[in-house]
């Protein structure tokens, strides 16, 4: 697994994040591709080596002209969303944007939908995030970790006037991460880069087992009064198992939203239909759960679990082919386990097995579908089928399918 590893030493910006993958090899002219797919207009990037302290890394500006500096978030969106960029990555980028305006609209009361972002609005976040999320997807980056955040004090001059720091969205945005509490005055982790890290990142205590491919050093603008303000970034190949760094913490952590409502007059064959198109629109899981409503009526839960950048979608499915007046959302972090699927050979075809790295060891499960549908077309039983898999597999010299944490 190629994980990246970010060290803080002073803090981060979003251009010091880049800066430190242009530096650990990502093509300063895919940088510019991404400015190029954003459209934002007549802007300029410059890609510069910073000194500090002695030290030097790379960092970013961006100058817009006419940019408007301040954008609702569905502008942004828009403008991701039609970028031509890979999507993995545009998703990543609309997240941290999402996340950005759950917290702004937190702080001013309102809701999202009419948060508009000043600073964070500007091209420069803008080219920030996608840039970020673009490089961690081209290099291959399968997850991103992140040490103890040094926050600062003082006071930082933003649009709407001056504020203690970290600035209230920042504070927000690091809610769970841990902190480390330094005696200098100035803000040295921007809003910008508290929102990357919430969104893409997952805390590890110190650097993992790894073997190191690449290193970089993004840097600031700003002096630091002790240290240069550098960030630097380690990426490099960890086996499965040891990207685990303790069992308690165990998986990786992403976000997904949840849709919710109830049907109490809903024919039972077009919720199961219904329930069908939302799996194939993209959603992770659709279920459904028996419940007594007011007046003693009996209905059904409906549930959808889905990637964030798909909750508006999936929302108007369900308030187009169902009998519901409204869906309730919300958004929560779940823990995963890494996978992997890998393909066994049978006498009777080949069957997809999916491998889950738990703490205790590895997990493999043979997809249910294949088994099924092979048994049937061979008129075999499924349980003898799913046997001959784990059978193959354990032949093999892989773990042993039947008893998670066996090794070969």
């Amino acid at each position: 697994m190629k994980i990246a590893y970010l060290d803080f030493w002073t803090g981060l910006g979003g251009d010091m994040l880049v800066g430190a993958l242009l530096d650990a090899g990502w093509p300063e002219e895919r940088l510019f591709a991404v400015v190029r797919a954003l459209k934002l207009g007549p802007t300029e990037v410059t890609v510069e080596r910073r000194t500090q302290r002695g030290m030097t890394g790379l960092g970013i500006r961006v100058r817009a002209n006419h940019d408007p500096h301040e954008r609702h978030l569905h502008e942004i969106e828009a403008l991701i969303g039609a970028a031509d960029l890979p999507a993995p990555a545009k998703a990543a980028a609309i997240r941290t944007f999402r996340a950005l305006g759950e917290v702004e609209a937190r702080v001013h009361g309102i809701p999202i939908e009419q948060v508009h972002f000043h600073e964070i609005g500007a091209a420069d976040s803008i080219v920030d995030i996608v840039a970020a999320a673009v490089a961690l997807h081209d290099l291959g980056v399968e997850r991103l970790e992140a040490g103890v955040i040094p926050m600062t004090t003082g006071f930082v001059e933003m649009d709407h006037g001056r504020l203690p720091v970290p600035a209230p969205a920042t504070a927000l945005l690091l809610a769970g991460w841990p902190l480390r509490p330094v005696a200098i005055e100035g803000e040295f982790f921007t809003p910008t880069a508290a929102a990357l890290i919430a969104t893409l990142a997952r805390h590890r205590g110190s650097l993992p087992a790894m073997t190191v491919e690449r290193v970089g050093y993004g840097a600031g603008t700003r002096p630091h009064p002790e240290l240069p303000n550098l960030v630097r970034l380690w990426i490099g190949e960890v086996d499965a198992l040891d990207a685990v760094d303790d069992p308690a913490g165990a998986g990786e952590h992403d976000r997904v939203v949840v849709l919710e409502t109830q049907l109490d007059d809903m024919e039972p064959r077009m919720l199961a239909t219904l329930c069908e198109d939302l799996l194939g629109a993209g959603a992770l899981d659709v279920y459904r759960t028996p419940i007594t409503m007011k007046k003693g009526r009996l209905a059904t839960l409906l549930t959808v679990i889905a990637p964030p950048e798909l909750a508006d979608g999936l929302a108007l499915r369900i308030l187009d082919g169902s009998t519901t007046l409204g869906v309730r959302t919300r958004e929560e972090r779940r823990r995963v386990l890494p996978r992997r699927f890998e393909s066994v050979e049978t006498e009777w075809g080949p069957v997809s097995v999916k491998w889950a790295e738990a703490p205790s060891g590895p997990r493999m499960m043979p997809e249910h579908d294949d088994i099924v549908r092979l048994a049937r077309s061979a008129g075999v039983s499924p349980a003898l089928l799913e046997g001959q898999v784990r059978r193959i597999v354990w032949e093999a010299g892989l773990r042993n399918p039947g008893e998670p944490g066996t090794t070969r």
